[in-house]
């Protein structure tokens, strides 16, 4: 082979190589560790949380909702002491049931279970037509995870008595579970069609509108080219029979309160999702993605809310303190929407706090507030009390994840570390933990100790943008230029942000 043409040959791969992989611009320099390390941290803390939950709350009673109460070992004294004086009652048996299971103790679990069978199997032996008990033994058989016969004594429950506020909530709700979301609207318009102007048969479109919502907006996340405009509330889910139901009587305040929360729920998750999903949204400028018409949409809400508060009809403030405290959230207002938050948690004191009913999402928006006021001070306090609130808000990884990231800030190690180790002593696959423990060793100059736990963290998920990136810096500071590009090029494919492309890419790589 001519030489001439070997030299060619060799440039055109090296010119593929690049094309593939891009070149380093220039050897890593010193100064350039301390501006990978940051970056990393950076990355591992770009992780803002907004929930806004229908959360089991009862929208017309000022109490919390039916639920267990905190999984302690005085709480089950304290009803195994109700239960001498009333034996014969299921509901204890049952709650009792759920408080073991979540203390993971699954033989007392398993004894008050069929304690609580004995017990309503009594009571529905004398009443066979019981709404109330039938209810019960479909709770008892939930704890079980036996859904087909739960969704039975609903349904037996519901054909003694139609308008039962628990039989009209609990058959859809346990279709929704199941994504069976066409069964669940199915028997949600029947009742509306018999009952149409009937407040509990409406109850249950809050619920349903919400999940289906998420499913549908999971369901576009996965498709690239669907234009925004698509992605709107309006377009996503109408929410036509509550607006129907609120529009037939504008002058009935409670039906609009059931349609305008629904729709708060909504509106605040999608502007979220727009927000995570914006190549505008980086680590050095974290803002609420809005266009003018959602600033003027957020505004119609904020004025709703605040009526809310007047109202003397309306009990139970929670829910409007909460949306107004999102509202502040969404218009990158985080000082005016601090004081509604607390208030929200507020309004749901641990003592009254149950399994399904508690302050756990307002305390992750009072984060996200001090998060995006940089406030690392008032961040490290409200986290920390969520956690003292434990166990009646439940204990969560993501918690112990936020802690540890805040360990990490505080250049606080091995206290980070102890967060992390706590969360996967809970959540034994958990990935921000294994990532939090990948980002400790790379910090302390331990690559092949971080890239062992990034490689375990992706096969568990190999779908989250922070892992490619920090796999791309330890692969860069590791003198694997090859692996970080691709890894840089990958966590972009996930999360198109300007930021990945001008600080990592365009900064350390030539791109032919």
């Amino acid at each position: 082979m001519p030489k001439c043409l070997l030299i060619l040959l060799l440039l055109s791969y090296s010119a593929l190589l690049r094309a593939q992989h891009g070149t380093l611009k220039r050897p890593l320099q010193e100064e350039d560790l301390p501006l990978l390390k940051r970056t990393a941290t950076e990355c591992f803390h770009f992780n803002p949380r907004l929930q806004f939950s229908y959360n089991n709350t009862d929208l017309s009673n000022d109490k919390p909702a039916k639920g267990d109460l905190a999984a302690t070992s005085e709480n089950a004294e304290l009803l195994k002491k109700d239960l001498e004086k009333q034996p014969l009652n299921a509901n204890l048996y049952t709650e009792l049931t759920g408080m073991y299971s979540r203390l993971k103790r699954p033989d007392e679990a398993r004894d008050y279970r069929k304690k609580a069978f004995d017990a309503i199997s009594l009571v529905l032996a004398e009443h066979p037509d019981s709404t109330e008990a039938l209810i019960t033994l479909g709770e008892i058989y939930m704890s079980a995870l036996q859904m087909d016969s739960a969704l039975s004594k609903y349904r037996q429950a519901f054909a003694q008595n139609p308008l039962n506020k628990e039989a009209n909530r609990l058959i859809p709700f346990m279709h929704i579970l199941n994504s069976r979301f066409d069964s669940a609207y199915a028997f949600i318009v029947r009742q509306i069609n018999r009952y149409p102007d009937n407040y509990e048969v409406h109850e249950s479109l809050p619920v349903y509108y919400i999940y289906k919502f998420y499913d549908q907006l999971n369901r576009y996340s996965q498709l690239k080219s669907v234009e925004e405009e698509k992605l709107r509330p309006e377009n996503i889910m109408t929410l036509k029979l509550l607006k129907d139901y609120y529009e037939r009587d504008p002058g009935d305040f409670r039906r609009e309160y059931l349609y305008r929360v629904t729709y708060q729920v909504c509106y605040s998750t999608l502007i979220t999702y727009k927000t995570v999903n914006d190549s505008l949204f980086n680590v050095k400028q974290i803002r609420f993605v809005t266009t003018l018409k959602d600033a003027s949409n957020l505004k119609q809400q904020e004025a709703f809310f605040r009526k809310c508060l007047r109202r003397k009809e309306l009990k139970n403030k929670y829910l409007a303190h909460k949306a107004l405290g999102n509202i502040y959230l969404l218009m990158n207002q985080p000082k005016e929407a601090i004081p509604y938050l607390k208030k929200a948690i507020r309004l749901k004191p641990v003592k009254y706090s149950t399994v399904g009913n508690n302050a756990s999402e307002d305390y992750d928006n009072l984060i996200t507030a001090h998060f995006l006021l940089k406030d690392t001070a008032g961040y490290e306090k409200v986290i920390l009390e969520k956690i003292k609130d434990q166990p009646a808000i439940d204990p969560s990884a993501s918690d112990y994840i936020t802690a540890g990231k805040i360990s990490i800030s505080r250049k606080n190690d091995a206290g980070a570390e102890a967060w992390f180790r706590k969360a996967l002593a809970l959540e034994a696959e958990n990935v921000d933990a294994l990532l939090g423990l990948a980002l400790i060793r790379f910090q302390n100059n331990d690559y092949k100790g971080s890239l062992e736990y990034i490689n375990a963290a992706y096969k568990l998920n190999d779908q989250k943008w922070e892992l490619y990136i920090l796999y791309g810096i330890v692969s860069l500071c590791n003198n694997d230029p090859v692996n970080a590009f691709e890894a840089f090029k990958e966590g972009q494919k996930l999360h198109n942000s300007k930021w990945i492309k001008e600080d990592l890419i365009e900064t350390y790589f030539d791109v032919f």
